[in-house]
């Protein structure tokens, strides 16, 4: 058996970083330890070593017979036994990951298995939530290390999830914003409040190929894991920008086009006040074939610029200025 099981610093440190159980199996014996972490999983009396008679009820029904086959399998041709299974505590049903290693002797026979086990039921929850999300989700620690991430996720920075999960937030920030980051989340972690997202913040993220990508960040703090995390929720605004600049390009085109009116209207009006007062005035000496030749011409003028008007409107149909 593993010497000094309950008291090795490097299983205490693992079970405390990583929330995991540590577990030794003798297989000649049948019989197996279980560190601290391992039995307040599983809710089991401490004791000094149990039967495995004493851990199979613990396995969902269902998914009994699926362990043993993994188990055998593994025994007859590999020295590594991973898996996740369903188990049934107190009552409730809860999904535990297991990590192991078979230990053999000089001729291959299977002597030990050492390993660690996880109660993965929060994670597995939060993922199920996570991709049903429609924008980008992110779940980091209070040391800035990406936990859970979403394929909207994957999808924005192209990256794979393995790729982030257990990474600095700081890969999906440009250059620029690096050095000046983890002071900006020591400062949000002191008073850590919900952000919605936009909030007028000019944000970029940073793609795998380098490229950078206009994002929107919502933040909500949260405790799982039994830790203080950070949910991200980010939004690619791309297109929302790109429309935004297109909107912007054509209300400007309109307003210069509004002003090459008002100028060019000016005269025609200026020379349509000036017909009037003349007209008024019976000492002007003007005939009134001479004032409908320039009532006519005024007209055409007016009529010009607004066809000038209508076609500009009709230029770009359904869109909004």
């Amino acid at each position: 058996m593993l010497q000094g099981f309950e008291h090795s610093t490097l299983i205490q440190d693992m079970e405390e970083s990583g929330r995991m159980g540590a577990y030794e199996v003798d297989l000649s014996r049948q019989r197996w330890k279980a560190s601290r972490h391992f039995q307040e999983i599983f809710r089991l009396p401490p004791r000094e070593e149990y039967t495995i008679e004493e851990f199979l009820p613990l396995i969902h029904p269902e998914d009994r017979e699926l362990i043993r086959g993994q188990f055998r399998e593994a025994l007859d041709t590999s020295d590594v036994f991973n898996s996740n299974y369903r188990c049934i505590i107190q009552g409730k049903e809860r999904i535990i990951e297991t990590r192991s290693r078979i230990e053999r002797d000089d001729s291959g026979n299977p002597l030990r298995v050492r390993g660690f086990v996880r109660d993965i039921t929060e994670e597995k929850q939060l993922q199920r939530v996570f991709e049903a999300a429609p924008s980008g989700m992110l779940l980091v620690d209070e040391n800035r290390s990406i936990l859970l991430v979403n394929k909207e996720i994957e999808r924005i920075f192209g990256y794979s999830r393995e790729e982030l999960i257990g990474h600095s937030i700081e890969v999906l920030l440009p250059e620029r914003y690096r050095a000046g980051h983890p002071d900006l989340v020591a400062g949000y972690m002191q008073n850590p409040t919900q952000r919605s997202m936009g909030e007028g913040r000019d944000l970029s993220g940073r793609r795998k190929d380098g490229s950078e990508v206009p994002v929107e960040v919502g933040l909500h703090p949260v405790h799982v894991y039994e830790r203080f995390s950070i949910i991200c929720s980010i939004v690619d605004i791309t297109e929302r920008r790109r429309i935004a600049e297109r909107e912007a390009r054509q209300k400007q085109e309109l307003r210069d086009f509004a002003y090459r009116i008002a100028h060019d209207i000016r005269n025609p009006l200026a020379n349509l006040r000036s017909l009037l007062e003349l007209s008024a005035d019976s000492t002007a000496g003007i005939s009134n074939e001479e004032a409908r030749t320039m009532m006519t011409s005024i007209t055409a003028d007016l009529l010009q610029f607004a066809e000038e008007i209508i076609g500009a409107t009709l230029a770009a149909p359904g869109e909004s200025v």
